[in-house]
């Protein structure tokens, strides 16, 4: 007997698993139940914001029809090296249970569009016979158009006029998930939530469970439902990490841009040297104009931050660590335990010295081991593995896993669960 894999996510634990249970506007699902009545899939390329169901309705497709298919996640296998192997192997062979095979190709714009892409062209048509492709991505314009040619293109963008009725349905899905986890909440908080990520299902959902691990969901959390995360925003722009800076833009494009202008105009005294806080306030000047009259406000913003990021020098803060934090890490070994003692001598000692011994001598030699958290690298790929999520949907499941469910996580990969 086979042991049931335990999900901890709440996003894998209530994924829909049919078509009529998907939270999708009406012209969408139809087309979908269609699909299902025709019991044949066609290639498909999913396209729309991140959170909104595309994966989850690939997969209930492929579950609906009995079909056998193999999930590739874009982002983290880009490569020619995808296809010649572990695609290939796939496709080529005939499927156990008689019906299609399903190539799931999650989060396709990753593929590289000079060599993965247009190499997937053909194997789409080699393979027409006994195997069907499901494309899924953000950014439909990163597929090549040959991809848009053989493929059934389905746009998630919702109507304006079915907004209200998606936001409500999926407003009953999440007290239906907390009921069954037994959390208390209160209504209008749900509903901001769901307001602050709409249309991101998933975000909305890790963003829940994250709040429920300090106990119920009330208005005391509405504080943090509001808040833009500048320090964040600030040490993107600070090490040049241009993704990373667009997808924190992204995911606060919910927020009004004013908003977010004057955040960034009142932590410039925090993070920016003197001499370029004027550069930063011209800059962010002429950009909170244009915000006023531009096309695509995600432009305007990267465009801006973009601009401050190459032009404005950044504060180095160095981290201190007061003088008893030094001494109890030192402790904890043999070989720095007199050292300890010795400091311990000299109560006069500078905090300075104490932290740059620690911080040169100590910490390369990986001395903080003893009470860092667990190396992220390591819980990354367990999440990564386990799920089969990407880097960034990984990412955001660690902020709601605890070490148990790691644990249990690695042991099941090890078991071959």
């Amino acid at each position: 007997m086979v042991e049931e894999r335990e999900d901890f996510l709440w996003v894998e634990k209530y994924r829909p698993t049919t078509i009529e249970d998907c939270v999708l506007p009406k012209d969408i699902k139809q087309t979908f139940l269609d699909i299902i009545e025709k019991n044949d899939i066609p290639n498909l390329l999913l396209s729309g914001p991140a959170g909104v169901g595309k994966t989850t309705v690939a997969k209930a497709l492929c579950e609906h029809l009995n079909c056998d298919y193999m999930m590739i996640n874009g982002s983290d296998e880009s490569g020619i090296d995808v296809l010649r192997t572990k695609i290939k192997n796939f496709a080529s062979t005939v499927s156990l249970s008689g019906g299609s095979k399903i190539v799931i190709l999650d989060e396709a714009d990753y593929l590289n569009p000079q060599s993965t892409q247009p190499a997937l062209r053909s194997f789409i048509e080699e393979f027409s016979g006994n195997c069907r492709f499901i494309m899924t991505c953000n950014y439909k314009n990163k597929i090549i158009s040959p991809l848009h040619s053989r493929c059934s293109v389905i746009d998630f963008r919702l109507p304006k006029t079915e907004k209200e009725t998606i936001a409500e349905t999926f407003f009953n899905r999440i007290k239906f998930i907390l009921d069954e986890e037994n959390i208390k909440y209160e209504e209008q908080v749900l509903v901001e939530v769901i307001m602050k990520h709409f249309p991101d299902f998933r975000r909305t959902l890790n963003e829940l469970q994250k709040y429920s691990l300090n106990g119920d969901i009330d208005i005391g959390i509405l504080s943090q439902v509001a808040e833009i995360n500048i320090h964040t925003l600030m040490e993107f722009l600070k090490q040049k990490e241009f993704t990373n800076v667009r997808k924190w833009v992204v995911e606060n494009l919910d927020n009004d841009p004013s908003m977010i202008f004057r955040k960034l105009y009142d932590s410039f005294y925090e993070y920016i040297e003197p001499t370029s806080i004027p550069e930063c306030v011209i800059i962010l000047g002429d950009y909170q104009y244009k915000a006023a009259f531009v096309a695509d406000a995600e432009i305007n913003i990267v465009s801006c931050l973009t601009e401050m990021m190459m032009r404005c020098d950044f504060k180095y803060v160095e981290k201190e660590y007061p003088a008893f934090v030094v001494n109890r890490c030192l402790s904890y070994f043999v070989d720095t335990i007199a050292i300890v003692n010795e400091m311990n001598k000299r109560p006069l000692l500078q905090n300075k010295l104490q932290f740059d011994f620690l911080l040169n001598i100590v910490r390369s030699r990986k001395r903080f081991k003893k009470w860092d958290k667990s190396e992220s690298p390591e819980n990354l790929e367990t999440v990564k593995e386990y799920y089969g999520y990407s880097n960034e949907k990984a990412q955001s499941a660690l902020d709601i896993l605890s070490d148990n469910e790691l644990t249990y996580m690695r042991r099941r990969l090890e078991r071959g669960g």
